[in-house]
């Protein structure tokens, strides 16, 4: 009977695991989007990241955008800035304005007041 069992376990994980792991990239991209609005910052990071590793462009960086803005709320600004790096380049503007300024807020919280003014000024001009 125990040999019945553990043969049904392994093949309910054999069926199982190919429709965790088969997520699309877009998938991952609107769970990492679900998981900020709902305020889980880790599970926001983690689906964003996976999601920009297999995404291209504009919505590798739009993943930048959502992994850097999880990672700012956790107060991880090496991160986070990171991220936003990653995420000005967009072509959308919108993405790419919301990482400037984002960008010029840690810059702001650093002290580096010049440099902050001047992303301002770039995501203004976006």
């Amino acid at each position: 009977m125990r040999h019945h069992h553990r043969t049904v376990v392994a093949l309910f994980l054999l069926l199982t695991l190919p429709m965790v792991a088969c997520q699309s990239p877009q998938q991952r991209l609107d769970e990492a989007s679900r998981a900020y609005e709902q305020k889980d910052w880790a599970k926001a990071a983690s689906e964003a990241d996976a999601a920009q590793r297999e995404l291209q462009p504009p919505q590798r960086q739009e993943a930048a955008l959502i992994a850097g803005m999880a990672a700012f709320q956790q107060d991880r600004m090496d991160s986070a800035r990171e991220r936003f790096a990653v995420a000005e380049s967009s072509p959308d503007g919108e993405v790419a304005g919301k990482a400037k300024v984002m960008l010029g807020h840690i810059l702001e919280k650093d002290g580096k007041y010049v440099a902050a003014a001047a992303k301002y000024d770039e995501a203004a001009t976006r």
